[in-house]
């Protein structure tokens, strides 16, 4: 059971990496400042300052840089932690609350139309990963056994 809880934990994060992949490479490789954000700003394409352009642009570089980092990051502790390794469930979820809560916020108040939801997904499956990989106490189950052989 503890070991098809831990693939499965293992499994969950390797799909939150997945998509904060998918998510980085979009960010690491647009020609242009995303629409939503645009819209944001209530301006058109054609109506941004280059220069403004050009630093937003960099801006999602730099994001879609980090998201990489961190979901490489996140799929080399997930193999840890499907052979049983369970300290690295501390920093899987760490790295995905402390990069994508703050995006995910941004993200809802950017609009409807910003990729909050891709954010959730990663969120809630990290968060998944980690109460599934949660090891068992020993001291419970010795404590369980022992009143079962006292009683």
């Amino acid at each position: 059971m503890v070991e098809k809880n831990l693939r499965t934990a293992s499994w969950l994060c390797y799909l939150a990496a997945s998509l904060g992949i998918i998510f980085a490479v979009v960010y690491l490789f647009t020609p242009t400042v995303m629409p939503y954000h645009v819209r944001f700003m209530g301006k058109t394409q054609a109506q941004l300052d280059p220069k403004v352009g050009i630093l937003l642009l960099m801006t999602l570089r730099v994001i879609g840089g980090a998201f990489l980092a961190i979901s490489i990051c996140v799929i080399m502790l997930a193999r840890k932690l499907s052979q049983g390794i369970y300290w690295v469930r501390t920093p899987i979820i760490c790295m995905v609350l402390i990069s994508s809560a703050p995006a995910l916020w941004v993200s809802l108040s950017v609009g409807h139309s910003a990729p909050w939801w891709l954010l959730g997904i990663i969120i809630t499956l990290v968060t998944v990963s980690f109460e599934l990989s949660r090891p068992i106490d020993k001291r419970i189950s010795q404590a369980m056994q022992h009143s079962s052989e006292v009683g």
